[in-house]
């Protein structure tokens, strides 16, 4: 070995070897100046005046804050990366809970200022699940994780709360009798990229993909919505009883052979509904097809429809005097039904264009 490349002898603790230009000596290490002796064993305090050959900035950081390099030196700031307080994971395996009702029972302090996420990773997990306030509930996506349930008249595989976000996932519900994929009473939760399948394996009830009563008020926001029901009475995507709906970007699409197939009902509820596809069967053999179904006895709720394609044999079946505006949408199958229709820019299957006020 030739002595360009032989390492100083005799240097004392603490020294490392540095070149010099024509050999390695021993030198002491000037990225970090330590007190009481090296950082090993015992040591209690260090000041860090560099990381990775970067000086650190001298400021102190508040409670909280992370060292991030802002081009020339480590500075102290916010930890923009952390969004949650308080983050459970459930999995199949390797995570804190394998069930998501497992997870929500063990939060007690989740709060508006101590919000928590459930992250819920790939899998099919079989339980009915009752949302809790500030604790939202995240897949791994619609096509990964799926949360179903083969029995759950009256209540969704998933029953919504206030202050929540439930995304990222498929919700399924296969009972026999009343089968309902998410509903809600009285809340008003968020439902982002959602995918919820309700079907009937049987019975003589309705199923539901999206079922809201007593005041609930959600946002959809990216969610497709089915219901099919071989035997049932009625097959509806979203019911809506005494509520408020928001609805964009959504596909809503019933389909079965019981009496009616509907993409949307609202009785006595509000609805605002803006780039969506509703669909029910435009052909259907004495089957009652609606796209929107608007029942209003004793109130006189404003249905908003815009850039949307409603189908249906009649896309808007009104009754009891919903009042109704339309706009920039295409309404598929047979003329409209009842109620006060104001539409704007709207154009039928054929692409013919109604200007308005009247609808197709």
């Amino acid at each position: 070995m030739s002595s360009a490349y032989q390492l100083p002898q005799g240097c004392t603790n603490g020294n490392v070897a540095k070149w010099n230009g024509s050999a390695w000596s021993c030198a002491t290490d000037s990225d970090t100046t330590a007190v009481g002796g090296d950082l090993s064993g015992s040591q209690t305090s260090a000041t860090v005046t560099k990381l990775q050959g970067r000086a650190v900035a001298s400021s102190a950081p508040a409670s909280g804050q992370v060292l991030k390099y802002d081009g020339s030196q480590w500075v102290p700031g916010a930890d923009s990366t952390t969004h949650y307080q308080n983050v459970v994971v459930v999995s199949k395996s390797g995570g804190d809970f394998t069930s998501i009702s497992a997870a929500l029972g063990s939060i007690s302090d989740a709060s508006a200022s101590n919000p928590y996420l459930i992250f819920v990773a790939p899998g099919v997990y079989t339980e009915q699940v009752t949302m809790k306030p500030y604790v939202d509930i995240q897949g791994a996506g619609e096509t990964a994780t799926k949360i179903t349930y083969p029995g759950n008249y009256d209540r969704g595989t998933v029953a919504g709360a206030n202050n929540t976000e439930l995304r990222f996932l498929t919700v399924e519900s296969t009972a026999g009798f009343g089968s309902i994929a998410i509903s809600n009473s009285g809340t008003a939760p968020r439902l982002t990229h959602i995918t919820a399948n309700a079907s009937g394996l049987g019975g003589t009830d309705r199923v539901i993909g999206l079922y809201n009563i007593a005041g609930s008020a959600p946002i959809l926001t990216n969610v497709s919505i089915s219901a099919t029901g071989p035997a049932s009475t009625g097959d509806f995507d979203v019911w809506n009883i005494n509520s408020s709906i928001t609805m964009m970007n959504v596909t809503a699409s019933a389909s079965g052979s019981g009496e009616y197939n509907v993409g949307v009902v609202n009785e006595a509820s509000q609805a605002i509904i803006n780039n969506s596809t509703i669909c029910s069967p435009v052909t259907g053999g004495g089957v009652s097809n609606f796209g929107i179904y608007n029942y209003m006895e004793g109130v006189s709720y404003i249905i908003q429809v815009n850039n949307s394609q409603i189908s249906g044999v009649y896309p808007f079946y009104n009754v009891s005097g919903p009042i109704v505006h339309v706009a920039a949408s295409q309404l598929n199958g047979g003329a409209v039904y009842g109620g006060t229709m104001i539409c704007a820019g709207v154009y039928d299957e054929n692409y013919t264009f109604f200007a308005g006020p009247a609808c197709p």
